[in-house]
């Protein structure tokens, strides 16, 4: 029986026929084309920064096929796979962990458009003061704050209570 038969139903067992996983990547046990030979590394990183994989016609991320490697399913929404690190090409199973999207959001990076440098705080132009502000569970977190390290320390030490393991200042 082709082991390709078994591919609509995407299980742990054909994940395991098609690779073997190294140190977070994902290495070919069969040809899947004319080209990629039996023990090549599988995938190629996308505009996203994502790697993907794919299988008969069909993208899927890297990660969530490690992590359905190990753990024998993928979490459905509104669970995600989570990057510890924020690093999306790293994939080794100890930097996966299930997250809801609150969790996942919590565990973000600093935004690309942040001029303050801290991840939540903001300058008020108005006031001239330093807003610090983060939301958990749907309840914001607001203060305001004459000094941006007085405005940084209290969002730190507010996001290590509120997002406990998923806290991420988002030091870059």
């Amino acid at each position: 029986m082709n082991i390709y038969s078994n591919l609509n139903k995407l299980n742990q067992e054909l994940i395991r026929e098609l690779f073997d996983y190294r140190d977070g990547e994902l290495y070919w046990k069969v040809s899947p084309k004319i080209g990629v030979n039996i023990g090549d590394e599988a995938g190629h990183v996308e505009v996203r920064g994502y790697k993907v994989i794919k299988i008969l016609g069909r993208k899927y991320k890297a990660h969530r096929l490690v992590f359905l490697y190990h753990h024998g399913y993928i979490p459905k929404p509104p669970e995600f796979i989570d990057h510890i690190d924020n690093d999306r090409l790293n994939n080794k199973i100890q930097n996966l962990r299930v997250a809801t999207r609150a969790q996942n959001n919590q565990n973000a990076k600093i935004r690309k458009d942040n001029t303050s440098g801290v991840k939540g705080v903001t300058w008020c132009k108005r006031n001239k003061k330093w807003i610090a502000q983060l939301q958990s569970n749907s309840i914001r977190w607001r203060k305001i704050f004459d000094t941006l390290d007085e405005a940084k320390v209290a969002i730190e030490e507010h996001r290590k209570l509120k997002h406990k393991e998923f806290t991420n200042h988002g030091v870059i």
